[in-house]
């Protein structure tokens, strides 16, 4: 899915998402935390993509299903499962808050939180339908 990127404006992908972009912006990485690592196969890496100022930038982001990008006013707080969002621009705050030990075995479940002002990338996971 091809993202524009406007002037100055940027975005973050986890590594598995993020797969080329134009060559007129400034890139960066950082290391996930192990719980946003554990709940999720889309990478271990976070890639910040950055359009150079007075620039259009376009990132290509492959997801494994079709995928949208929505707006998140302030004030506004979407809650996810893990892997319910693949990237968002700057100014969006991602959280995420153990619910507490469910399912067969006991195992930990967790959910994302993004809130602020900005653009997020959802995609469809294998139970939901964005329609």
């Amino acid at each position: 899915m091809p993202i524009e990127l406007l002037d100055g404006e940027q975005w973050e992908f986890d590594d598995g998402i993020f797969q080329f972009c134009s060559d007129n912006v400034v890139i960066g990485a950082k290391k996930l935390k192990f719980r946003q690592v554990a709940a999720s196969n889309d990478g271990r890496w976070r890639i910040a993509v950055t359009a150079l100022r007075e620039q259009k930038a376009t990132v290509v982001a492959a997801t494994s299903s079709p995928a949208k990008v929505v707006e998140l006013r302030q004030g506004e707080t979407l809650i996810a499962d893990c892997d319910l969002v693949k990237g968002f621009t700057k100014g969006i705050e991602e959280n995420y808050l153990k619910l507490g030990h469910f399912g067969k075995g006991g195992r930990e479940n967790y959910v994302w939180f993004y809130q602020g002002k900005g653009k997020l990338l959802i995609c469809e996971n294998d139970s939901g339908g964005l329609g």
